[in-house]
């Protein structure tokens, strides 16, 4: 085992791979054909003092046959290689050779040397460009045909199943907008240079938050051939929006660009394979996909410069390489770069990559100059998908500070980060009004550092200058800092003692009995292990990397197995958080006594020698500056993350608040009971929820709010009490003294924001609680493993219909003959939610000769059964006549009665589902 860190690519650091490009013979001379045949317009004609040496004879007037291997290349005028495409060579209309290009566009052909025409059979939507003729070279002396096609909208439809990617040129497809209007993508390429297809859906919150930023962008830009088609999925996602949903959401966003659904003929959904919200896709002038961007743009000034990329009589479509950018700008080096950037007096030198590897990839920094200062800067300015690199070389005393003044003029996405052994201490992000401070590093002791100064562009547009400027790099006193600034420090610091391997200090630690957290001695400083990142003063790879590889199989016993508990603490790592602006902190977790244990396992039997302080070499801790008193030192970065570090949940209200995306989804709430019955459990938020519970055996359940929730909602609506938003819904009996753990949660595992909870208790120890169940819930799905694909109703009770000719729920397999199936007269349901079955009555709804819309069904053998139903409201016994009694609206469901509701299901949802009807109807559950 290695004491020392390997360095590893920067490169490979923040994209995650190791790239390997292929060499595609990067010298491509002129195509080079023979006098004796006339080339077409776009041939050229190279050497034509060549005889045609495939004729040669030079071997007693024998002719031999030389072979050489023609590459044949085809790309679209943007760049993009076409893949699959047939291709032959022939000879007076003969062919001699065909095979397919290679997924970067190549076809190979060993044959003879000679002259040969190259044909390439190509897709709709491409077409050669002038239509003119290409040729091998004779000579054999360039040995790469380049074929270049043009690009142009597909005028038929798109073929069913088809699937769109970066670069491919769209079909034809109208929709009808909310509006009543046609909107036809031919049509509107005719009007314009732009037309943005933006998926979205109405309960997606980063939508909504994007929207007022593309409004107002799309005002700027409508009039300069900039057009927007917002792309609704319809049913095709849990949010369901109807076209009059659509319709309403435009109005009530004030949006001016067409709202359209998609539905499953069209198919832009599954032909984009959307599955984030919002996505936005950028169709050129030519009808070619030309940007696609996953997530929310909340700039107005990325959306317009995104826009202004695509206008301009010189605009041509460009294909973004998911290759990494090779740069073409030289290094001023490493003294212009100092008289540049640093304050009169600073000692900071500088170098760029020299490690082959990644010095092929590496845009070089440069010198520039702001308001007659001279300052430096990456130069991939706006090059996607490259990366500029600069080393700063820097011996610091002990408090001092490292500094320079920046100004940032980037998208959100582009970041300048800041490495010290190759972790991450720092970025910068953004647009700022000016120049501004950063406090870069603090020494805790003298030290000699080296800070990588590195600039990822990823492979979306820009915002801004594209670029961070750094001037004035200096130190200054720690006393000095203004503003917070932390610093990730060691646990095990100094040089490696070569006879001991180990190193020269190491952290003085405590436990601590009321939180059972490992505590810096004598500081409320956490002690954090980083088990995810390779970068630790232990060894090169992480933790989790020798658990993938299946080398910590030690750990387990008959009795414990303790892998299992690691990787608990894998997934509070991995959703672990402090807020400390820029500074890296993800990935680190509080050192429990019983992680300890597991890290001095692994050091002691992993490591070289074995010695009761290894396992720190593992850890991290934060120091921080610039601000007063303690009370600034982050908290639990696994708050609610793990039972032993749950919020406390009370009686009444309580707020859980996510800031970031947890996965598994839900913060744990400990709820202990003061005293033991039935509580009623449900959430508070504007946006759907869902919630888990654990109870104190361990079992997990999920809160199944769809089975009570409607009634209660609908009583209220009808009642005219103020509804608040309800999501999960439960009740549950519950012990006293018990540990119970509620996880509430935002369904949509993206959505941040407070969700509040309310606990009550609505029943004592020795009472009961009957409430009502829906018999099955509102969704409907499509049997997998029924090769009929026969669409079900979701979580169907089993009913039976007895002697006494009433239908019975069936529990355990046993109809319960004591409890009934009751029909909901009096309030609405979850499959008629504005009107109660006395309207629909009225309304004509069980006319069954006349469809949905009041259309006669020619042929029909249904009659008009509104009179039947009539009676059923008019005679038959509701349950309880005072509105204050939960079965209050009720009556108890028979034969004819459930025919004449799966008829009325037939008629205004999916025909033909058995039992359909239960949606309409509830039972009674004790608890």
């Amino acid at each position: 085992m290695k004491k020392f860190l390997k360095l590893l690519s920067l490169f490979a650091l923040f994209f995650g791979v190791t790239f390997t490009l292929a060499a595609c013979n990067d010298d491509k001379p002129a195509d080079d054909p023979n006098q004796n045949e006339t080339p077409g317009n776009g041939g050229d004609s190279g050497n034509n003092n060549n005889n045609n040496n495939n004729n040669n004879n030079n071997n007693g007037g024998q002719d031999t046959e030389e072979n050489v291997t023609y590459r044949v290349h085809v790309t679209a005028v943007s760049g993009k290689p076409l893949k699959n495409l047939y291709v032959s060579l022939s000879k007076g209309g003969n062919v001699v050779k065909e095979s397919y290009t290679d997924v970067n566009g190549y076809a190979d052909f060993n044959v003879k040397k000679d002259i040969y025409e190259v044909n390439v059979e190509y897709d709709d939507g491409y077409q050669l460009e002038d239509e003119a003729k290409i040729y091998t070279d004779a000579t054999g002396s360039n040995l790469v045909s380049e074929v270049k096609l043009t690009q142009h909208l597909i005028s038929s439809k798109m073929p069913e199943g088809h699937k769109y990617s970066l670069g491919d040129s769209m079909y034809d497809f109208e929709y009808i907008d909310s509006d009543g209007n046609t909107i036809k993508l031919s049509k509107l390429l005719e009007e314009n240079d732009l037309v943005v297809l933006n998926f979205w859906y109405s309960e997606c919150s980063w939508c909504i938050t994007e929207f007022p930023y593309l409004e107002e962008a799309y005002k700027a830009y409508k009039d300069q051939k900039v057009e927007v088609v917002a792309i609704n999925p319809g049913d095709q996602t849990s949010s369901q929006d109807t076209m009059a949903d659509i319709k309403e959401f435009k109005r009530t966003n004030n949006l001016t660009f067409p709202c359209v659904r998609d539905d499953q003929e069209i198919g832009m959904m599954q032909a984009f394979s959307i599955n984030a919200f919002p996505t936005s896709i950028f169709i050129d002038r030519f009808g070619v996909i030309a940007y696609m961007e996953d997530g929310a743009i909340t700039t107005v000034s990325k959306w317009t410069s995104t826009f202004g990329e695509f206008l301009g009589n010189d605009y041509q479509t460009k294909y973004e390489s998911e290759e990494i950018a090779l740069p073409t700008t030289e290094y001023p080096g490493d003294d212009k770069i100092s008289e540049a950037a640093n304050q009169n007096g600073t000692t900071v030198t500088y170098k760029t990559e020299t490690k082959e590897e990644d010095a092929k990839y590496n845009w070089p920094w440069v010198v520039d100059e702001i308001d007659g200062e001279k300052c430096i800067k990456p130069s991939n300015i706006k090059i996607n998908n490259s990366y500029s690199i600069l080393y700063m070389n820097v011996s610091i005393k002990a408090n001092t500070v490292l500094a320079f003044d920046y100004k940032s003029s980037t998208e959100s996405a582009d970041c300048l980060y800041f490495l010290k052994d190759n972790r991450r201490i720092g970025l910068i992000s953004g647009i700022t009004n000016g120049f501004e401070t950063k406090y870069i590093y603090v020494a805790g002791e003298d030290e000699e550092v080296e800070i990588a100064l590195c600039y990822m562009k990823d492979t979306s547009g820009f915002d801004g200058d594209d670029t961070v400027y750094i001037k004035n790099v200096r130190f200054v006193n720690v006393s000095e800092v203004n503003e917070a600034t932390y610093i990730i420090r060691d646990c095990a610091t100094g040089l490696v003692d070569p006879e001991i391997l180990q190193y020269e200090n190491y952290a003085e630690v405590e436990f601590n009995e009321t939180d059972g957290y490992y505590y810096i001695k004598g500081t409320d400083k956490l002690v954090l292990a980083n088990l995810l990142d390779g970068y630790t003063k232990f060894a090169e790879h992480s933790i989790y990397e020798y658990y993938a590889a299946d080398k910590l199989t030690f750990l387990d016993t008959e009795e414990n197995m303790r892998s299992e508990i690691l990787l608990q603490y894998f997934n509070y790592a991995s959703n672990s958080y402090f807020n400390l602006t820029d500074l890296a902190t993800s990935g680190l977790t509080p050192v429990t006594r019983e992680l300890k244990d597991i890290l001095v396992d692994i050091t002691n039997e992993i490591g070289d020698v074995e010695f009761d302080n290894q396992w720190l070499e593992l850890c991290v801790y934060v120091d921080q500056y610039g601000v007063e008193g303690q009370d600034t030192i982050p908290g639990d970065p696994i708050k609610g993350l793990a039972p032993f570090s749950s919020y406390v949940a009370t009686e009444g209200e309580n707020t859980v608040t996510y800031d970031r995306a947890i996965v598994p989804r839900g913060l744990y709430n400990k709820f202990v009971p003061e005293t033991s019955g039935v509580y009623k459990i449900y959430g508070l938020a504007e946006k759907e929820t869902d919630c888990f519970i654990i109870f104190p055996d361990g079992e997990m359940k999920t809160v199944d709010s769809l089975s009570v929730e409607f009634r209660e909602t609908y009583i209220n609506l009808k009642n005219g009490s103020e509804i608040t938003n309800i999501n999960f819904f439960t009740y549950l009996r519950l012990e006293a003294g018990k540990e119970y753990y509620i996880l509430p949660c935002f369904w949509n595992v993206a959505d941040t924001g407070e969700l509040k909870f309310v606990i009550e208790k609505v029943k004592d120890e020795n009472e009961t609680l009957e409430i009502l169940n829906v018999c099955a819930y509102t969704s409907f799905t499509t049997a997998n493993d029924d090769l009929t694909g026969d669409i079900l109703p979701n979580k169907v009770i089993d009913v039976i219909l007895s002697t006494d000719k009433y239908y019975h729920p069936v529990f355990n397999g046993q109809p319960a003959t004591d409890a009934f199936v009751y029909l909901d007269v009096a309030y609405l349901t979850g499959i008629f939610n504005s009107v109660n079955m006395v309207d629909l009555v009225n309304n004509g709804a069980f006319d069954f000769t006349k469809d949905e819309f009041g259309n006669a069904i020619e042929g029909t053998e249904n009659t008009d059964m509104t009179e039947k139903m009539q009676e059923y409201l008019d005679t038959k016994i509701i349950e309880a006549e005072d509105e204050t009694n939960q079965f209050y609206g009720l009556i108890k469901v028979d034969k004819d009665l459930a025919e004449m509701l799966q008829l009325l299901m037939d008629k205004y949802t999916f025909e033909g589902i058995t039992y359909s009807w239960l949606k309409l109807c509830y039972y009674v559950r004790s608890i």
